[in-house]
């Protein structure tokens, strides 16, 4: 879509079945990510773990951005679910930050037992969420990104609800973003 939109706006005579199309094929993809959670059961995660993954797989990107990552975890949290799209939901969480900073910078991932589920926040020291657009960004194809499709935000959201979950974006009272997710505790 974003190469799409781009083609139109430096030539208008871009066909809008091209565009359509684009949009078409993202709206399938979003719907396939969006009920893949359905194809595998539930297993036991160890959040950690998951996290480990994550910051394993971007430690150069992070690296070569000077960006810091500082994690508070409350040890030995355990949820149920498909790990693959765990690690989808919280890598995407993770890129969003570093494009929203956009140079060196810091985030800090906290994860802590809040009665029946774990709860974790994802903060970031870029310059927040833009208040006119935070109630849109979980909408599918809304983006204020000149380079975005609008579908990381709502397949996070679309993963974590399919586990049982919820996500909450915000800015944090000392600047930048930070996003809540909230998934259930394995019952032991």
């Amino acid at each position: 879509i974003a190469v799409a939109r781009k083609l139109r706006e430096h030539d208008p005579s871009v066909p809008l079945v091209f565009l359509t199309v684009s949009r078409e094929h993202a709206v399938e993809s979003y719907e396939v990510q969006a009920t893949s959670y359905l194809v595998k059961p539930a297993e036991p995660r160890k959040l950690a773990a998951v996290l480990d993954r994550v910051l394993a797989f971007l430690e150069g990107e992070l690296a070569r951005r000077e960006v810091t990552v500082a994690r508070e975890a409350e040890p030995g949290i355990t949820i149920s679910g498909d790990g693959d799209l765990l690690y989808r939901a919280f890598y995407n969480i993770m890129v969003n930050a570093l494009q929203a900073m956009d140079g060196p910078g810091s985030i800090t991932v906290t994860s802590r037992r809040d009665g029946d589920a774990a709860e974790l926040a994802f903060r970031d020291s870029g310059p927040g969420f833009d208040p006119a657009n935070r109630e849109r960004l979980l909408d599918p194809f809304f983006t204020p990104k000149d380079d975005g499709t609008g579908l990381g935000l709502p397949i996070v959201n679309s993963i974590i609800t399919s586990h049982g979950g919820s996500l909450r974006i915000d800015n944090a009272p000392e600047g930048g973003a930070v996003v809540y997710v909230r998934l259930p505790l394995r019952a032991e």
